[in-house]
């Protein structure tokens, strides 16, 4: 997982990113890079360090030995000032602190759900893609919240037709007969007598899935549960997937069931076989005589398209079963009508990581993504014994309204002595109804349930909720790349602060000293020549016509904007900018044009402006106030020199740059 440092962290960070002693990683052997007192930095480490800094690690071998020597310098200098940082105390300040633990609360739970959660999803998902399956079913519907007894009878009975199959009865009339899934009694149609076709990863919930690809070829599976009931499949067949078509399609449809009609739509498919083999465009074909109106319009152009998309199987078997691109068949015959068919692409599979984020998308729309969590909620659970008050919530079935108690919960206007019972308890912790409450109140996962499956499904929701904040807790002490990312995050935290403190507003605040820097060399602050140029902005498109509708009366720029700035009623801005060289900004549009002269009305920051060239300001000395922004940063850097300075001399720093030869592999000279 990606991990993201706030912006001011990031800049700071960008070149020695990664943090550690290199006593903790130095392996036997290591050459010793770089020494700062009692630490060494080890040519493994320096690697380490490196790698981290780069947005592709594969370009760290590539780099030259001078850039290698001026990270270490860097790496080096990063080192003293959190050195300088943890004797001074920043660790614990309680200002860092709190940005610390919010930093970690923000950073925590999603870092643990990607790893444990979305990346195992993303990869089940990505193996499943790379193969389509041909699948029968039969289902038997079960609510989710069906009492036992029903349960027991369907899965009873489902049982009864499995035993039936496998005795030798056909599975597609079993399917016919006794299926609850309406397809299977509806000839010409998908799922007919169950035959689902073919399918990838992701098109079904993920049980039916996980059976569809684990049970073998020309075998039934065993039964299981979805949402939607108990099933059980039969594998027809498998193959590769098959990479995205691009097709486009003539559709002709009966006007209506009389043999007139269909002699009609015959006619109509045999003129546009005889427009297209007269060499007419497909595109334009499909434009006048298509009936699918949607696409008609683009040429009849359905865009890429998945094997196990919605395409009726007919039509999939004819577009997938083209060569080449350009080529047309048909026509194919569908429960909508008869179809022409050219396939005017076809598109390479992705790899693994083109397709990553694409997959992470898709499983966000996904189910798989909650039930996942839950799943891993609940092995915290077992690991750390979570269990609720079963006398509290038996209490509660027997005795009132779940819902009532919820509201109230919610509500806080239950009873002190309800909101302070412990309800539900994890390892050591000790959970009560007030808490539980709370979290009830933001929790909308139950709403399709009975008042007491409700109940128990918010609690149980609560525990996960709990479980994953325990897990999270726990995370800095068992997970070294978290651990790592929160130490570099510190670092970071303590670096920023110190320089805040002891070189940026020290700098800033010095007056003194900042204006004997200028006065040391007051030739380095000079304005070169710059273009002038007046600006005259408006909201209104209409008030901006008019005002270069004068400009181009020759009235002065000085007379509109006395008549302007004297109107309160106007919404008129008048601007002047001094501008060097090219900004690639609108006010380059002014740069070329001769003194006097003035732009078109020009679109600029959701209103209109005209820019007027005003000629060239003539190149000046910088008084202390002009140049103070360019004082300041050149005092801070002095500042910071300095400190380093005494840093290196204090830790005694020692470099050993020409050992960087043997970096990533490579061999001295």
């Amino acid at each position: 997982m990606r991990l993201v440092l706030p912006l001011a962290l990031t800049v700071l960070l960008a070149a020695c990113t990664g943090l550690g002693s290199g006593t903790d990683s130095a392996q036997p052997g290591d050459a010793v890079v770089a020494s700062i007192g009692s630490e060494t930095i080890t040519l493994a480490d320096f690697e380490r360090q490196y790698v981290r800094s780069l947005p592709d690690s594969a370009e760290a071998a590539a780099d030259s030995l001078a850039e290698y020597q001026d990270f270490l310098r860097r790496y080096v200098d990063f080192r003293l000032k959190v050195m300088l940082a943890d004797s001074a105390g920043y660790d614990t300040r309680e200002d860092l602190l709190t940005e610390m633990a919010q930093y970690r609360s923000q950073l925590a739970r999603p870092y643990l759900l990607e790893r444990e959660v979305v990346e195992p999803l993303i990869e089940d998902l990505w193996a499943k893609k790379q193969e389509l399956v041909d699948v029968s079913h039969i289902l038997l519907r079960v609510e989710p919240d069906a009492v036992p007894n029903d349960t027991l009878r369907a899965y009873r009975r489902l049982a009864g037709i499995v035993d039936s199959v496998r005795a030798g009865a056909d599975f597609g009339q079993m399917a016919a007969r006794y299926s609850e899934d309406p397809s299977a009694k509806t000839p010409n149609r998908p799922g007919y007598q169950g035959r689902l076709g073919f399918y990838s990863g992701g098109r079904m919930v993920k049980p039916f899935e996980d059976r569809m690809f684990s049970t073998p070829v020309d075998s039934v599976s065993s039964i299981f549960r979805t949402q939607f009931g108990y099933h059980v499949l039969k594998v027809h067949a498998r193959k590769d997937a098959q990479p995205d078509r691009r097709i486009a399609h003539i559709m002709i449809q009966p006007r209506g069931q009389t043999a007139a009609d269909s002699l009609d739509s015959a006619t109509r498919m045999e003129e546009a076989l005889t427009r297209l083999s007269g060499g007419e465009d497909f595109a334009d074909v499909a434009r006048e005589a298509s009936n699918d109106q949607q696409s008609a319009t683009r040429g009849g152009d359905l865009d890429f398209i998945a094997y196990d998309g919605w395409l009726p199987a007919p039509m999939r078997d004819a577009a997938f079963g083209i060569d080449s691109v350009g080529v047309v068949v048909g026509p194919v015959q569908t429960q909508f009508g008869q179809h022409l068919i050219k396939l005017l692409g076809i598109r390479p599979r992705p790899t693994f990581e083109e397709s990553y984020e694409a997959l992470k998308s898709e499983l966000a729309r996904l189910p798989r993504s909650n039930e996942a969590e839950a799943e891993f909620a609940a092995k915290i659970r077992t690991r750390e014994g979570a269990r609720t008050d079963t006398a509290w919530v038996n209490q509660l079935m027997g005795t009132s309204s779940p819902d009532s108690v919820l509201f109230s919960l919610t509500n806080n206007t239950a009873p002190p002595e309800l909101q302070n019972r412990p309800v539900a308890f994890l390892g050591d912790s000790v959970y009560t109804a007030a808490q539980f409450g709370r979290f009830a109140a933001g929790y909308s996962g139950a709403r399709e349930f009975s008042p007491q499956r409700r109940f128990h499904a918010t609690l149980d929701a609560f525990l996960n909720d709990r479980a994953i904040a325990f897990e999270v807790s726990a995370l800095e002490a068992r997970d070294a790349n978290f651990r790592e990312t929160m130490q570099e995050f510190r670092d970071g935290l303590m670096l920023f602060r110190l320089m805040e403190d002891s070189v940026w507003t020290a700098a800033n605040t010095d007056s003194a000293a900042l204006e004997a820097h200028y006065a040391s060399n007051p030739e380095s602050y000079v304005f070169p020549d710059r273009t002038r140029i007046l600006g005259i902005a408006s909201s209104s498109d209409s008030l901006m016509q008019v005002v270069h509708g004068l400009l181009e009366a020759g009235t002065p720029y000085g007379a509109i904007l006395d008549a302007y700035r004297t109107d309160s009623t106007s919404a008129v801005r008048f601007d002047t900018t001094f501008v060097e060289g090219e900004t690639s900004s609108i006010y380059d549009q002014a740069m070329d044009l001769s003194r006097g002269e003035f732009t078109p009305v020009l679109a600029y920051s959701g209103g209109r402006i005209v820019l007027l060239n005003d000629g060239i300001d003539p190149s000046r000395p910088k008084d202390f106030t002009e140049a103070r922004a360019q004082v300041v940063s050149e005092y801070q850097e002095i500042l910071e020199t300095r400190l380093l300075e005494r840093l290196r001399a204090e830790y005694s720093v020692r470099l050993y740059p020409d050992r960087l030869s043997a970096a990533f592999g490579r061999r001295s000279d």
